[in-house]
């Protein structure tokens, strides 16, 4: 995105089609706008279709619970991989993507444009209170307890079906690469690419 807008200020060459030799404010602004819009879609659809994997997995998980042969112990893994798995849906569906900071670069541009609050990336902070802000973090520590109990059960007893509570610290894996995807891709570097033409 960020090529095509420098393609956009470029002027234009003997082989080129006859363009206009910059955009004014409004083009600009169309254009950034524009491309704002397909980024925003497209993070919809990706978390709308990642949101599929937690819930789908939680099923399997429901029955097993209520068995009469399901110990006490069992249960209580059971009810871990609930909370993580929905955790997980929970951070895809109310908690919005960040974007990498570059609050440095601004400054050493001399930007005096208002800085955006950000927390790690891909993940909310600060307004949304502690919940939405400590999330996925009490969700790693109780995949991490799941992974440890699921090593023990295969390495040590040979129970295969150990691996199932290997699942949650598997999604949440696959939501925390793909959220940080969709967070390199910060459309608000093209308002620095315009004020930077605006200067030059």
């Amino acid at each position: 995105m960020a090529s095509r807008l420098r393609k956009t200020f470029q002027y234009p060459t003997d082989e080129d089609d006859p363009l206009p030799e910059h955009l004014d404010e409004e083009e600009q602004e169309a254009l950034i706008s524009n491309l704002r819009r397909e980024d925003s879609d497209r993070n919809a659809l990706y978390t709308n279709l990642l949101l599929s994997l937690p819930l789908l997995l939680s099923v399997p998980y429901i029955p097993l619970f209520f068995r009469r042969q399901t110990t006490y112990q069992t249960r209580l893994l059971i009810l871990l991989s609930l909370t993580s798995l929905l955790s997980t849906a929970y951070t895809l569906r109310y908690i919005p993507v960040n974007h990498e900071p570059r609050d440095d670069q601004r400054r050493k541009k001399g930007n005096n444009r208002p800085l955006r609050s950000r927390g790690s990336v891909g993940w909310a902070e600060g307004e949304d209170g502690p919940l939405k802000r400590y999330l996925h973090v009490l969700n790693g520590v109780i995949c991490g307890l799941l992974a440890l109990v699921s090593l023990l059960l295969v390495g040590r007893r040979g129970d295969v079906q150990g691996v199932v509570w290997m699942v949650p610290g598997f999604v949440l894996m696959v939501v925390m690469v793909a959220r940080r995807i969709m967070a390199s891709v910060d459309v608000e570097e093209l308002e620095d690419l315009r004020y930077e033409y605006k200067g030059a």
